[in-house]
């Protein structure tokens, strides 16, 4: 199908196999839309940010006579579908959980509902009342417990509204349960792969407006306000004007679909999902790889803001914990990462007061005094297994002990201290620490993902990125020149393990976690790759920045969901597979972008 992403009066187009549009807009409602439902995470999504629960309402919308879809154009703030001479306009208004809906012609639209908090798949006990009240129509839900699945019967858990507005509005009732089978959840061995959804409306409109939540009267009021109104959905242009002289178009519009998938996880200007449709979680070091984005971005307020919340949840440890809400598992890697953002911070020029930055380093010294106490072993820092960014347990390799990037992100954490406090001893701690990571992780010019573990992994380049001190350039280029050797992928990527481990896999293996830390390429470590080798030697390592960058780009503008960033790649050739909009993947994008253009014209 022909995709096309339009800005500034310019168009780019391609062939694009079974695309999806992802919309989200800053409230963490969203809309996954493609030419049929393939998986439960399909359809419109209502977040509800007090009780911060993801549910989804509406599980397809499309037009009632046989149209097939032809083209899709990306608009920027709103996405039309063409289906032969009839077109759907689709967008979010920034700020509500609504959908406009708009058509070109008087046509009928299918409605399918199937209310459901996002990961909860009982399907018994779902009630719906539909009614007309005023010139609206108003979807009741109620989710009662069932004896058929559930300890009790008839208990009302929840109650829900999806509000219709359209003026003058032709419809009629369907009512009509079937069995949809999602083949992209039976792909990805993600279950289940059926369920019954409700074919429950046929409306006749040129326009209207979903609008969602558990106040009835609010939902009615904020539809009709927004279509009459038709409230923008423009949140500014993302990028700095620096930007507008970028040559390559392609970079350019990406770089802008970057900066609104990024912005639109950010949810009520406080704090990021992970990403969607299924991170829908506040995730600590994803969002604290997402701040020099945001700073990219001219999100500064923002970036002190989030930086201060995290280090005030630091726990008995030294370590922030993992995820809001919290997990069993631990985040070996979040203090290093928050204080690294913090001191690229201080080299802008927002403002702090003296008991700010007061209360900032007090944080970071505590973390520091906890860490060494409970999180150092023969002058390494230790992490528990799944703490890192690996997060996961396949056939016993699970990371636990000392690894390389977590040296790196302590070794930060003390040179960020040195700068605060100017310390001579956090200075001795950051000598003594390279003393000891070099001793214990670095034979033959081959840097170790643990001191006794040689395996190559990606990791080294968080390493390089976090600490570029630990080495000096030209050792840099002997460890990178040995790991490329091991885990470079031809069309652009990098390998989560070395591809002669045993664990190896070259396809994604969906939700079993096999091919996930031992094969698969994640998107956001290959766009940091290429920021570290054009750091290092941009003219010797051209070849494998620019396939990188290119791949990054492709997957950006015509992946997963058209006009964001894919999770991860299977390794033996490019796809678009996991989370379709994953924040770390668009706000390293940024960054890469921002450091390739600017080195290319001699800025940095």
């Amino acid at each position: 199908m022909l995709v096309s992403h339009s800005f500034n009066l310019k168009e780019i187009q391609q062939e694009v196999d079974d695309p999806r549009i992802l919309l989200n807009n800053g409230t963490g409602s969203y809309a996954l839309l493609g030419e049929t439902p393939t998986s439960r995470y399909d359809g419109f999504f209502y977040y509800d940010p007090q009780k911060e629960e993801m549910f989804r309402v509406i599980e397809d919308i499309r037009l009632g006579s046989a149209f097939d879809l032809k083209e899709i154009i990306d608009h920027s703030d709103y996405v039309e579908r063409f289906h032969g001479k009839v077109s759907e306009l689709i967008s979010m208004p920034r700020g509500h959980p609504a959908l406009i809906y708009e058509l070109s012609a008087d046509t009928d639209i299918k409605v399918t509902l199937d209310v459901k908090r996002s990961y909860d798949n009982r399907e018994y006990g779902r009630h719906y009342e539909i009614a007309k009240e005023k010139d609206a129509l108003v979807i009741r839900f109620i989710k009662r417990t069932d004896r058929r699945e559930d300890p009790t019967d008839g208990e009302e858990e929840f109650e829900l509204y999806l509000v219709v507005y359209a003026e003058d509005l032709d419809f009629s009732f369907t009512n009509h349960w079937f069995r949809r089978s999602y083949s992209l959840d039976a792909e990805r061995v993600s279950l289940p792969s059926e369920r019954y959804v409700l074919d429950a409306l046929r409306l006749r409109v040129k326009k209207c407006v979903f609008y969602a939540g558990r106040d009835k009267d609010a939902c009615y009021r904020e539809a009709r306000r927004i279509y009459r109104e038709h409230l923008s959905t423009r949140d500014g242009k993302p990028m700095h004007s620096e930007y507008d002289d970028i040559r390559s178009f392609p970079h350019k519009i990406a770089l802008y679909r970057a900066g609104r998938s990024l912005l639109g996880n950010v949810i009520d200007g406080k704090s990021i999902f992970a990403g969607l449709p299924w991170f829908f979680q506040y995730w600590a070091r994803d969002t604290g790889y997402c701040l020099q984005a945001l700073l990219e971005l001219d999100k500064k307020n923002l970036v002190k803001h989030i930086i201060r919340e995290h280090l005030d949840r630091i726990d008995y440890e030294g370590q922030i914990p993992n995820r809001i809400p919290a997990t069993t598992a631990g985040s070996a890697d979040a203090v290093g990462i928050f204080a690294d953002r913090l001191g690229k911070l201080l080299e802008t020029d927002v403002l702090f007061t003296k008991s700010e930055l007061d209360h900032l380093t007090e944080r970071l010294q505590h973390a520091t005094y906890l860490l060494r106490k409970f999180r150092l072993r023969d002058g390494l820092a230790v992490n528990d297994a799944k703490a890192t960014w690996m997060d996961t347990d396949y056939d016993g390799d699970d990371r636990s002990g000392m690894r390389i990037e977590i040296q790196a992100l302590r070794l930060r954490l003390y040179d960020v201290l040195y700068g605060l406090t100017k310390d001579l001893e956090y200075e001795k701690m950051v000598q003594e620490g390279k003393r000891r990571v070099r001793k214990a992780f670095f034979r033959k010019g081959k840097l170790y993902d643990a001191p006794n573990d040689p395996t190559q992994r990606p990791n080294i380049f968080l390493a390089a990125y976090f600490f570029p001190r630990l080495f000096k350039p030209r050792e840099w280029e002997t460890i990178i020149d040995h790991a490329l050797t091991e885990l470079w992928l031809p069309w652009g990527g990098l390998s989560s393990i070395a591809k002669s481990h045993p664990l190896y896999t070259d396809q994604n293996t969906g939700e079993d976690p096999r091919s996930y830390h031992h094969g698969d390429s994640w998107y956001f470590i290959n766009n940091i790759a290429a920021m570290v080798m054009l750091r290092l030697d941009r003219h010797k390592y051209a070849e494998q920045i620019g396939k990188i960058l290119e791949a990054s780009t492709q997957d950006m503008l015509w992946g997963g969901a058209i006009g964001h960033g894919s999770e991860l790649s299977s390794a033996a050739r490019q796809t678009h597979q996991g989370c379709l909009a994953q924040s770390w993947t668009a706000a390293t994008y940024i960054e890469l972008i921002h450091a390739y253009h600017l080195v290319r014209r001699g800025k940095t």
